[in-house]
């Protein structure tokens, strides 16, 4: 792992647990079939490019690890600065993916990455590549 990958990694783990601690994260989700008394989890995506950066302004779909096809089922979030998108969902599984229609060019496509969300808050980091 590069030095600054490293930095990164432990400057957003520590991110997540101050803003878990002081409650200051507010998700974006869009989901109108998550019932309000099942106990929410926070599901964090960091999209890194291939030299540990973060991407930013990045749409990252949400599907339950059921849905075969369609537009998200769950929710869609956008990368903040540090490349971090944020979900709050129930504990489940879900395949994690981005719309091919606005996804950047200058990247290979990425296939729907399974996630399995804890208690609490979970971290899934996925590492874009570039076209060669």
């Amino acid at each position: 792992m590069k030095f600054n990958t490293i930095i990164i990694l432990i400057f957003v783990v520590l991110s997540f647990i101050a803003g878990y601690l002081t409650g200051s994260f507010k998700p974006n989700v869009e989901d109108s079939n998550i019932v309000s008394n099942i106990q929410n989890s926070t599901l964090y995506v960091l999209i890194l490019n291939s030299e540990g950066l973060p991407v930013n302004n990045l749409e990252v779909d949400l599907w339950h690890d059921t849905t075969t096809e369609g537009p998200p089922d769950v929710g869609v979030s956008y990368t903040n600065s540090s490349g971090i998108a944020v979900f709050s969902i129930p504990n489940e599984g879900y395949l994690i993916g981005f719309n091919l229609l606005n996804f950047p060019s200058n990247f290979e496509a990425v296939r729907e990455t399974p996630v399995r969300v804890s208690e609490n808050f979970t971290i899934a980091t996925i590492t874009l590549h570039n076209k060669i």
